[in-house]
């Protein structure tokens, strides 16, 4: 009887052991389907089996059928709390699926089962920042630190979390040191877009300058730079920066949108419309959609300008902005009516005289401008020769302009004294 027992569970483990083999050299031949197979047969068998539930859920996750396999590994969990191997997938499934309150209990389960893990380190300072506990998570940051100092991806880590706590110096001085040591866009990105406007500005411009040298063929430190020159409103030397990135191959929309703007703010109204114009979403973007007409205006000042110019109009409900297109609304029809009226065509300047006109009364009601006084007391004078109107706004204007050095105060000046003996004369 006894004998009887030994070959039961000699054959009983002899089984087992063989099972393992066959799922062992499945899984070394990526032969993850007939694993998959195999062991949800076995299971369906024996659904206690922990080494068949194991290698079943191995072979699901291989397959990135991660619903079964974090199915699985949690079935393993529940027949053998300290397995860490089924707690290690619970864990890394759930991250994939960003639950990280649920992940947090595995890690735990993980560290007191085997403390000194620098991956699952990593993992408990990333819950921690995801579920905004960041005091937690630096410490998390700091224990991986002092296992193994050279790890890029926890100091990284740490300075997300140093600025989520409104500590952006000691972030700043981490990425400053990463991007140094271990130079990748990422880290030159954080410290770039955090150091732009802070003090910070000109020692990180000064690093991407020495980047550049060792790195003269890379077109994300010209483009980081060009940045930091926008955001100081250094737009010309911006520009430089960002063509430079574009001749080295970097067209991105980033580069096109900070180079456009970077043009429109330092008078290049040719490059503006060019870049601004190429953007997808630029009639979605007010205020990059006002650069990109106003540029063309400058420019071009004809019909496709004041369509985009009334179009922009329609944009903006400030008064003093809506106020400000209104007049180069203006500006931009005179052009037109003015290009006609040298060519012959005499009622089409009129029309384009009348709406500049119009737009300028229009922007005066919206919101009173001085400026515009003199726009209209010029558009009167030169192009509609109605000279008595023209003196009445030259007049408003130089009433109300309080810089009486100025160009546009003493050219009023002298137009009221022209106007008014030409008016003389006209009279005798």
């Amino acid at each position: 009887m006894r004998a009887f027992i030994i070959i039961l569970l000699f054959i009983s483990v002899s089984s087992f052991s063989q099972n393992e083999k066959l799922y062992d050299s499945l899984l070394a031949e990526f032969n993850y389907t007939e694993l998959l197979d195999t062991t949800l047969k076995k299971v369906a068998q024996d659904s206690n089996d922990v080494i068949a539930l194991t290698y079943l859920a191995t072979a699901a996750e291989k397959q990135y059928l991660e619903n079964i396999a974090l199915d699985t590994w949690q079935k393993v969990v529940a027949l053998d709390s300290n397995n860490y191997k089924a707690l290690s997938g619970c864990k890394r499934l759930l991250l994939k699926k960003d639950k990280y309150k649920a992940a947090l209990l595995y890690a735990d389960r993980m560290n007191d089962l085997k403390p000194g893990q620098i991956r699952n380190y990593r993992d408990l300072a990333r819950i921690k920042y995801k579920l905004k506990q960041y005091e937690q998570s630096i410490q998390w940051c700091d224990t991986s630190l002092m296992m193994y100092s050279p790890n890029p991806m926890i100091s990284d880590l740490k300075a997300h979390n140093l600025l989520a706590l409104n500590d952006t110096i000691a972030a700043l001085k981490i990425w400053c040191d990463l991007t140094t040591k271990h130079y990748t866009e990422q880290y030159a990105r954080q410290l770039t877009f955090n150091a732009a406007g802070h003090q910070w500005n000109d020692t990180v411009q000064n690093l991407m300058s020495e980047l550049a040298v060792i790195d003269s063929l890379n077109p994300y430190l010209p483009k980081m730079h060009g940045y930091l020159l926008f955001r100081k409103k250094e737009y010309a030397e911006a520009v430089i920066m960002f063509r430079k990135s574009m001749e080295l191959g970097d067209s991105t929309a980033f580069n096109r949108r900070f180079m456009g703007m970077s043009a429109f703010n330092s008078g290049d109204y040719s490059s503006a419309y060019e870049l601004l114009g190429s953007l997808k979403d630029v009639e979605q973007n007010n205020s990059l959609y006002y650069m990109m007409s106003i540029s063309h205006a400058r420019v071009y000042a004809d019909t496709t300008s004041h369509r985009l110019l009334v179009n922009t109009y329609q944009k903006f409900f400030d008064p003093p902005f809506v106020a400000g297109i209104l007049s180069e609304i203006s500006e931009t029809t005179k052009s037109i009516g003015d290009k006609y009226d040298r060519r012959g065509k005499d009622e089409l300047a009129e029309d384009y005289f009348q709406m500049s006109e119009k737009a300028l009364y229009k922007a005066r009601k919206i919101h009173y401008s001085n400026k515009n006084n003199l726009r209209l007391a010029m558009l009167y004078d030169i192009y509609t020769k109605d000279l008595k109107k023209a003196l009445k706004y030259y007049r408003r204007f130089a009433e109300n302009h309080s810089d009486t050095a100025s160009p546009n105060f003493k050219f009023s000046k002298n137009r009221i004294i022209r106007i008014k003996e030409e008016l003389h004369f006209k009279v005798d």
